[in-house]
């Protein structure tokens, strides 16, 4: 069925993405999924889809009432004030999303890397992790 909420897959330097993560596997090329398959997570089944969810999240963050928007919306809220009066003129705005640090992970051996699942290591496997959305850079032209 393609992606769904909390998958988590590798994309290479140009972009191609590689596969999906498995449940309790290595994030390494050589373990990822070419297919979806029956991976779930935390947040169990998706009430709206009856879709599995992956492992990204809980039955918490994907049922809250602002992730249930119905079949043909996409989930990215952020509100903000661009200061702009609409005027006759063109502008064009530009929005720039900057990931770097944009990972949080409990580093249970400080080792400062985010090795999921590596030799009993919880991060990933059962520590907290997630993406980070840091505020966009807006420009106005």
């Amino acid at each position: 069925l393609g992606h769904q909420q909390g998958d988590i897959t590798l994309i290479d330097a140009t972009g191609v993405e590689l596969g999906f993560v498995d449940e309790a596997s290595l994030w390494q090329v050589a373990s990822l999924l070419t297919t979806r398959e029956t991976i779930t997570g935390a947040g169990g089944g998706d009430p709206e889809s009856g879709h599995l969810r992956g492992l990204y999240g809980d039955v918490l963050l994907w049922n809250a009432s602002a992730m249930m928007q119905g079949a043909d919306q996409d989930i990215f809220i952020l509100e903000g004030d661009l200061d702009l009066e609409v005027t006759a003129d063109a502008a064009e705005v530009t929005f720039s999303f900057d990931v770097q640090d944009a990972w949080f992970f409990e580093d249970f051996d400080n080792d400062q890397l985010f090795n999921p699942c590596a030799a009993g290591n919880l991060d990933g496997c059962g520590g907290e992790w997630s993406p980070v959305f840091n505020i966009p850079a807006v420009e106005i032209e």
